[in-house]
């Protein structure tokens, strides 16, 4: 597979955004404090339902989502990847107990079979290879396990 990401506009959107823009936007704008709050407790209304040890978070951004969703799951062992780089140096910082890695959807750095549950919120509409993007989530994630997808279309 061919790897225009990096040079991609992509990318140079993701250098406008500031590592922190969850953590701070639900500070400070009630919108978005509404919006995220309603999104995760619809995903612990989800995960609630399933059976699970392990959770990957593709596409976790600065942690923000996946660092609540490990407080409703504390017995998890949670994982969060994205290809931003600042802002998974701001979720290694401020949440150690989740392993954060950078990493591309589309080429992630687990083994097969290796996740029960993997979550995607408002992610792969921005890939570049969607397809590439779900071959990879089927590879790493178990037979038996669920994925969670969620694009940005949601409503209140």
């Amino acid at each position: 597979m061919k790897n225009s990401h990096n040079h991609s506009s992509f990318h140079k959107v993701l250098k406008q955004v500031p590592a922190d823009y969850y953590q701070k936007g639900t500070k400070k704008n009630i919108l978005q404090k509404l919006w995220h709050t309603h999104k995760i407790k619809s995903a612990v209304d989800l995960m609630g339902n399933l059976n699970f040890k392990n959770c990957l978070d593709v596409g976790c951004a600065s942690g923000f989502m996946l660092s609540e969703l490990a407080r409703s799951f504390p017995n998890v062992k949670f994982f969060g990847i994205d290809a931003y780089d600042s802002a998974i140096a701001y979720a290694q910082k401020n949440y150690p107990h989740i392993n954060f890695k950078k990493s591309l959807a589309e080429k992630m750095p687990f083994p097969k079979n290796h996740f029960e549950l993997i979550i995607s919120y408002e992610t792969i509409e921005h890939s570049e290879h969607p397809k590439e993007f779900l071959e990879e989530i089927k590879r790493i994630l178990k037979k038996d396990g669920a994925f969670i997808l969620a694009m940005d279309s949601g409503n209140l």
